[in-house]
């Protein structure tokens, strides 16, 4: 599938990265989603999230997807469609 990868800096300091996935010609999946420990627990993901959000809207998607065991998808308007038994959901959320 094809991706489109992003990155969060500040000066000259990599904070952390994410991809998306291109799933289909409506839909992108996040992934790879990682924060450098030092950058940690000051909201640089939801920054990444939010900036990829915008540009899949941009570019003609009209939905988003993770799967993850993590939660900070969840304050930002992604809603749990899944749940797997090996651990983690999938989240589903609107670009519109």
């Amino acid at each position: 599938k094809p991706e489109t990868w992003f990155r969060a800096v500040e000066g000259d300091s990599l904070l952390g990265v994410g991809c998306l996935l291109h799933v289909s010609r409506t839909t992108v999946r996040h992934s790879n989603d990682f924060v450098f420990p030092a950058h940690r627990g000051k909201g640089v993901i939801k920054e990444i999230v939010k900036f990829r959000e915008n540009w899949a809207r941009l570019n003609g998607f009209k939905k988003a997807e993770v799967r993850t065991v993590k939660k900070y998808y969840e304050p930002l308007g992604y809603v749990r469609t899944r749940d797997y038994k090996v651990g983690g959901s999938q989240y589903v959320k609107g670009l519109a």
